[in-house]
């Protein structure tokens, strides 16, 4: 009986997205302002240096991406209200 390995990544194996505070805070923003996610994943970069995938965008950012406009808008009134 052979024994199965778990797929170890090779050495070019790409890793996986991080996203900084700065990134969600531009996610949250844009995605606020009307911007579609493809425009969006065009202005967040990979480690690399070229843009992420709508994929990505959606597994490190889904936080962001389902209150940026209602967080936005909340912090638009109370200030308002506040004036």
């Amino acid at each position: 009986m052979s024994k199965v390995r778990a797929k170890e990544p090779s050495k070019g194996a790409m890793l996986r997205f991080v996203a900084t505070d700065e990134d969600q805070a531009l996610v949250k923003l844009l995605t606020a302002n009307g911007y579609a996610q493809r425009l969006v994943c065009k202005y967040i970069s990979h480690r690399r240096g070229s843009h992420i995938s709508e994929s990505t965008l959606k597994r490190a950012f889904a936080r962001g991406l389902e209150i940026g406009k209602v967080e936005l808008e909340t912090i638009a009134l109370t200030q308002f209200m506040a004036a």
